[in-house]
């Protein structure tokens, strides 16, 4: 309720530019501010999470958009035929309702999601909006895109409902050279220990006892948190059969996410190649360098991509969904 009721606020007084990034938490400490002695189980983690958002929805959905009649001539405010209490009983919660906040603006706020298991797919198949996606490879794009846009039909939604949208790592110059020298500099300021620590950090496993000059090792086993990051990592690895030092060399500059570097031109051709492959439909943008990288990304890529016609000039809508 209180997630609920707190979102909703934000929606409001954003005008409808607020969203929720739906988080089953990855961090097993987590747990032990709410009452429990050890994480959830991942299976039990998206059990809840589908019937906490099913919940989030239906309290959203208290009040018609017509609710609030506000009629002076006869004083009447509140139209009680128009109010929604959700009575929800579930295995997980109970929640009575309604929520005591009006209707938001465009409905719900955006809803995104991250998750890239099986669980994690069929939450965002189900509930939403925007979902973040650890692809990096345009091939490996492809098969996560046409997987979840396969799973919307069962749930009476068109494919064009969710949006999928990897992260992707910009390394732009004004020619190509000059984003090589941006990457290898970044690249020769990690420290091996600083390296190992933000790698074993992803893979959720403590790789320093490993030789840095040796295969990584093992990575199927089950673990709490996040998987797709080192789902991801393991499967790059064994294809290019790196070491625990190139693997950090790979993965730390876009901190897993696919790479895409060089002149405006470039960069733009390989964002247009993904998005025109339907191995996305955008990209969640991380920026290496602050503020240089935002500042080449916004003067030389979207110039091109609006040239391009793949990037609007004006905002059309107001609020985030639109």
């Amino acid at each position: 309720g209180a997630v609920g009721h707190g979102h909703a606020l934000r929606h409001h007084l954003s005008k409808g530019r607020a969203c929720w990034n739906i988080v089953t938490t990855s961090y097993p400490d987590d747990a032990l501010n709410f009452s429990r002695t050890e994480h959830v189980a991942r299976g039990v983690r998206y059990e809840r999470a589908r019937e906490f958002v099913q919940i989030a929805k239906g309290l959203w959905d208290s009040w018609a958009e017509d609710a609030f009649v506000q009629d002076q001539t006869t004083g009447r405010f509140l139209d009680p035929s128009r109010v929604h209490v959700l009575n929800h009983k579930g295995k997980h919660f109970q929640v009575k309702g309604p929520l005591n906040v009006a209707r938001c603006p465009q409905g719900y706020p955006l809803l995104f999601s991250a998750g890239q298991s099986e669980e994690g797919r069929e939450l965002a198949a189900q509930h939403a909006d925007c979902l973040f996606a650890v692809t990096n490879t345009k091939a490996a794009g492809q098969e996560f895109y046409a997987d979840i846009k396969g799973r919307l039909n069962k749930y009476g939604r068109q494919p064009e409902q969710l949006r999928i949208l990897p992260g992707a790592a910009a390394f732009v110059g004004r020619t190509s050279g000059e984003a090589d020298e941006l990457y290898e500099e970044l690249q020769a300021l990690i420290a091996p220990e600083l390296g190992v620590l933000y790698l074993s950090k992803l893979v959720e496993m403590d790789l320093s006892p490993f030789p840095i000059d040796g295969k990584l090792p093992d990575l199927s086993a089950e673990v709490p948190g996040i998987a797709s990051f080192r789902r991801a990592i393991a499967e790059m690895a064994a294809r290019d059969n790196l070491t625990v030092r190139q693997t950090y060399e790979r993965v730390l500059p876009s901190m897993g996410h696919v790479v895409f570097k060089g002149n405006a031109s470039q960069v733009a051709d390989q964002m247009e190649d993904w998005y025109t492959s339907k191995a996305c439909d955008g990209f969640n943008i991380t920026m290496p360098v602050m503020p240089r990288s935002l500042n080449d990304f916004v003067t030389l890529v979207i110039p091109e991509l609006q040239r391009r016609h793949l990037f609007r000039t004006e905002y059309e809508g107001k609020n985030l969904r639109e």
